[in-house]
């Protein structure tokens, strides 16, 4: 925009006495800070007019991370009998494998939990701890000292030998490739996907290799890819007459149609597979079609809704002693404690996930939950710890190249910035957050951000800039169908009339 582009130019030609007013604003700010406590829960809902003489916090929409619980992974097909290898050695072997992912960089992975693929890698050790032969042995014993090639290389030649037999034996070359893909993934995403690939082209009924493939398109945003893989899924399950396959699908498409921000449809997939996983009796199935659909209410603004199916997720959950599932919906509670203005019930559901992801090693879940720590308390006016949480979080999300988590921890960090009266700063985190969900396609995320640099536009005075980020940031709530959020920019733009 050109106006911005004259901005940057004016803003270099008169850094020297701009530098002077930011130290007079950060004095004002120190004097003020009492007033402002006061007046903080009724700035939170009115923001202050444009020429108000009362010193006032702008209205912020804090980036909030509400994460989807993961659905699980559909039980892989193998072909040889098992001696029976101790699940605990197993178990421990992925765990360890899993967390030389997550401290690898360079990946172009949004990770929530890596769930899926440790229950698949789990699938495939097990498989090669039942193989005989020097081959497997040395393979074996590689990937229990952390080196995955040479069982990834005794998967690529079973499969492909396979493969060469004819048609008659795609469907067990499907299988080889589909362990390949697993441990694949523990080097590079594009890898795990081609195998999963591979597999599902030998054998186009084989649900495991659809529905890895479409989670892995999802993870790196290609989400037509996705749905085309998931909705392939389905189609087996109906075909086959499998619900708890097409409940697992049904999850995964209610997933992508949220991040697309269609909510009505995302609904419409989780109350299916709510129906089907209930009569099922399949409670991890039930838990997360439960915290899906606690998401959607929670992004719809009905909190009341959103907490009773929490509730009733975190119950399964802790029932089940499935971690992951309680982490998240602890969460996601202390979310709407945040919302609701009870910041001490926020700090303790937020630090009780803190506490359980790092005792998991779980490092996304540790970033989400130093955000919502640094978010409450910015809230309580303590913008020193708020900056370091973020910041923190931040520095994780970086290192898991983790885009989501960096976009929602630099939104956060504008906010902060914006309290302070650091505009400049403010702004550039802000860009920096809206190229991010840009690529991403996350439409709730441009919202946010395109509102949160509306109200910056109102503090500084810019009546127009405002307008057009208010207006464009209200017309995506209207179109995602977050009401709670447009009723709220309906306020501050007729404010700006």
């Amino acid at each position: 925009m050109e106006w911005f582009n004259e901005s940057k130019i004016w803003l270099t030609d008169n850094a020297v006495w701009l530098g002077a007013v930011s130290a007079i604003i950060a004095v004002i700010e120190i004097i003020f800070r009492p007033v402002r406590k006061l007046l903080k829960k009724r700035t939170a809902t009115n923001p202050a007019p444009v020429g108000s003489n009362v010193i006032q916090q702008s209205p912020v929409i804090s980036p909030e991370i509400t994460q989807s619980p993961t659905i699980e992974v559909k039980p892989e097909i193998h072909f040889h009998a098992p001696p029976n290898p101790t699940t605990e050695s197993t178990s421990a072997l992925a765990d360890h494998l899993m967390a030389k992912v997550t401290e690898s960089e360079g990946r172009a992975l949004r990770i929530q939990s890596l769930e899926q693929e440790k229950a698949a890698l789990e699938k495939t050790i097990e498989d090669l701890q039942k193989r005989t032969g020097p081959k497997a042995e040395d393979a074996l014993q590689h990937l229990e000292a952390g080196d995955p090639e040479k069982a990834k290389a005794l998967y690529r030649e079973l499969a492909e030998a396979r493969a060469k037999e004819g048609e008659a034996a795609n469907k067990e070359a499907a299988e080889f490739y589909c362990n390949l893909g697993a441990l694949a993934f523990l080097d590079s995403t594009e890898e795990a996907m081609s195998a999963y690939a591979k597999a599902s082209e030998l054998d186009s009924q084989n649900a495991n290799a659809w529905n890895r493939l479409g989670h892995l398109q999802f993870r790196i945003g290609n989400l037509t890819a996705a749905e085309n893989s998931h909705n392939k899924v389905l189609s087996l399950g109906n075909a086959l007459e499998d619900r708890s396959l097409v409940a697992m699908a049904l999850g995964h498409l209610g997933v992508i149609a949220r991040a697309r921000g269609d909510l009505d449809t995302a609904e419409n997939f989780h109350k299916r597979a709510l129906t089907i996983n209930e009569a099922l009796n399949r409670k991890e199935g039930v838990a997360n079609a439960l915290g899906n659909l606690g998401n959607l209410a929670q992004m719809r603004g009905d909190l009341d809704t959103a907490e009773e199916l929490y509730n009733r997720s975190l119950a399964i959950n802790e029932e089940l002693g499935r971690k992951g599932g309680m982490v998240r919906t602890l969460s996601n509670l202390g979310s709407i404690a945040q919302k609701r203005g009870d910041l001490d019930t926020a700090e303790d559901f937020n630090r009780r996930a803190l506490t359980i992801n790092e005792a998991l090693g779980r490092k996304e879940g540790i970033a989400i939950a130093l955000i919502n720590l640094g978010r409450t308390a910015e809230a309580r006016g303590d913008l020193d710890t708020a900056e370091d949480f973020h910041k923190r979080a931040l520095t994780i999300n970086e290192g898991l190249s983790d885009k989501g988590g960096m976009a929602a921890a630099l939104g956060n960090l504008g906010n902060v910035s914006k309290a302070r009266g650091d505009f400049d700063t403010a702004e550039a985190l802000y860009q920096r957050t809206l190229a991010i969900n840009e690529i991403l396609g996350r439409k709730e995320g441009i919202a946010v951000t395109l509102a949160n640099l509306g109200t910056l536009e109102m503090v500084r005075g810019d009546v127009q800039k405002a307008r057009e980020f208010l207006v464009c940031a209200r017309d995506l709530f209207v179109e995602i169908g977050i009401y709670d959020k447009v009723t709220k920019l309906d306020g501050w733009i007729a404010d700006l009339e």
